[in-house]
């Protein structure tokens, strides 16, 4: 990350995983990227918000 970016803000994130639930390996990808930059606490925040089928998605692959 450069002086001139920053992380995006938890609304912006959840919107954007909205907009990409498509895509829930995409989405899962950001989230671990997101949580170096915004911390575990707003990540948590992120995926709360995500669609369900999002969660659905990533909860089976950390099952496993």
């Amino acid at each position: 990350m450069t002086a001139d970016t920053r992380p995006p803000t938890v609304s912006e994130a959840a919107d954007w995983l909205k907009r990409n639930a498509a895509w829930p390996e995409y989405c899962r990808a950001c989230l671990r990227l997101w949580k170096a930059s915004m911390g575990v606490v707003a990540v948590k925040q992120v995926f709360d918000r995500a669609p369900e089928s999002v969660r659905k998605w990533i909860n089976e692959r950390n099952a496993k």
